[in-house]
């Protein structure tokens, strides 16, 4: 039997000065796997239907991984991140990622 292969999670963001806020837009998500990292988001989970999810985010530039500083919340209709950029750098970024082809087609800005 082959392996289940995970979708991509439909990933929203808008960004302030000093931070980035994050959306992975899925409902009911269990069994989350979520590792930030001065570079990178990784997240793997389960939402409604039992369908698993995952998506890997190289930033562009470098945020604060540190948990007392960048959160996240499981909720019913998505997970929410609040991510700090690193404090030398509090600008807008011109894009979140590093790869611009794979920002065009797996992350939307959220525009609310």
């Amino acid at each position: 039997m082959a392996a289940m292969v995970a979708k991509t999670a439909p990933v929203k963001y808008a960004q302030r000065k000093d931070s980035l806020f994050l959306t992975i837009d899925l409902k009911d998500v269990t069994e989350e796997k979520i590792e930030l990292t001065a570079d990178k988001l990784t997240f793997t989970g389960k939402a409604m239907g039992g369908d698993t999810y995952s998506c890997e985010l190289e930033f562009i530039k470098e945020v604060d991984p540190d948990h007392e500083k960048s959160t996240y919340k499981v909720m019913p209709s998505k997970v929410a991140f609040l991510i700090m950029k690193k404090v030398e750098e509090e600008e807008h970024w011109p894009r979140l990622l590093k790869d611009k082809k794979l920002e065009k087609t797996n992350v939307k800005i959220d525009w609310n």
